[in-house]
């Protein structure tokens, strides 16, 4: 009887280690499930962006008025394209974009965002792409009222909400008022408007507005430090950062970007006179 219970008991090990083992391999497996494979398996690459942004993304009205283009858009399909599959795009506010790419509701974030230290503790960051300068518009004649980071003290300005911009106002400006908007253009709006004194914004994107509009210009001052325009990317994805990287640096070396940052500079500009 023992016997026959030993064998019973060491059969049942054998079985139950054969269980586990299964169990752990197909844990294994379903873990080592890279970004990319799961891209594949989808058949689309999401990303998330924050129109209004142009050359970035914006709605060219000249074009598709439900299509979203600009340099960010143009790379994320050269991206769905080196991977085979069909690009979507989820437009939102930017101040919801970090969101989306923690709680994985997209593979990657493109808006012309920097990485910064605060926001490297919820995403990873592929190379930059852009390096660009901030800048403060103002209303054509007051250039000169604004030379110096503390000549900002008494007045009031306006930047897009959740941006690198909205903290070197903050922290480096030091304005009277602070105005946080979801949208660029609103801001803008303030500006001609006489809400606000200034905007600041990054010099690519504030020059489509100081070509199409003569009532507004560049403030005199230089704020220091440049503009590093990354990818977010949902953490622990290693394999889509290093595809990412590497499709970043052959596209600045074919010189896409800068092709693409002049093309959508002309088409935003057009687009903004557009009846």
């Amino acid at each position: 009887m023992k016997k026959k219970m030993r064998k019973f008991a060491v059969g049942l090990g054998l079985t139950l280690g054969a269980l586990l083992l299964f169990t752990a391999c197909g844990k294994k497996e379903e873990a080592s499930e890279s970004a990319i494979d799961k891209i594949k398996s989808a058949k689309k690459l999401v990303v998330a962006t924050a129109s209004g942004y142009a050359p970035y993304e914006f709605f060219d009205l000249n074009g598709d008025p439900k299509k979203i283009v600009g340099v960010d858009m143009e790379f994320a399909q050269v991206v769905a394209d080196d991977l085979g599959v069909d690009l979507e795009v989820k437009d939102m506010t930017f101040s919801a974009i970090l969101g989306s790419v923690t709680q994985n509701q997209v593979d990657f974030a493109i808006a012309g965002m920097t990485a910064t230290d605060e926001r490297k503790k919820s995403v990873d960051f592929t190379d930059p792409y852009v390096i660009n300068k901030n800048v403060v518009i103002v209303l054509k004649g007051n250039e000169s009222k604004y030379a110096t980071e503390d000549s900002f003290a008494d007045a009031k300005l306006a930047v897009q909400k959740a941006t690198t911009q909205e903290t070197i106002a903050k922290d480096d400006l030091k304005p009277k008022q602070l105005v946080s908007l979801d949208k660029l253009p609103d801001a803008f709006l303030n500006l001609t408007t006489g809400q606000v004194d200034g905007v600041v914004v990054e010099r690519s994107v504030a020059m489509q507005y100081v070509l199409t509009d003569d009532r507004i210009a560049y403030a005199d001052v230089d704020i220091p430090g440049e503009v590093y325009t990354s990818i977010a990317v949902p953490k622990g994805n290693e394999d889509l950062v290093k595809r990412l990287n590497k499709l970043i640096k052959e596209n600045q070396d074919n010189g896409n970007f800068e092709k693409w940052l002049e093309e959508y500079s002309i088409i935003a500009q057009k687009s903004a006179t557009a009846e």
